[in-house]
């Protein structure tokens, strides 16, 4: 695979990680003054989802986007 398709698909990725966290974000702020020690089963399902989209992102930038960016140097 060539350089710029690898980049072309880290950087896919990362979108689908950033949306997929700002779709969560966007349900989350529905819930006014949320109960935190009592959460909805969705609100739980949403923040988990955030959770592991924001770590799914911050592994994919810092292990395969920023590594192939400094080999293009």
């Amino acid at each position: 695979m060539s350089q710029n398709l690898k980049l072309h698909s880290v950087f896919q990725s990362c979108q689908l990680h950033a949306t997929t966290m700002q779709s969560a974000l966007t349900q989350l702020a529905q819930f006014d003054n949320p109960d935190w020690g009592n959460l909805s089963m969705e609100q739980r399902q949403l923040l988990d989802q955030l959770a592991y989209r924001f770590g799914k992102l911050q592994d994919t930038l810092g292990m395969i986007l920023l590594p192939a960016i400094c080999d293009l140097a």
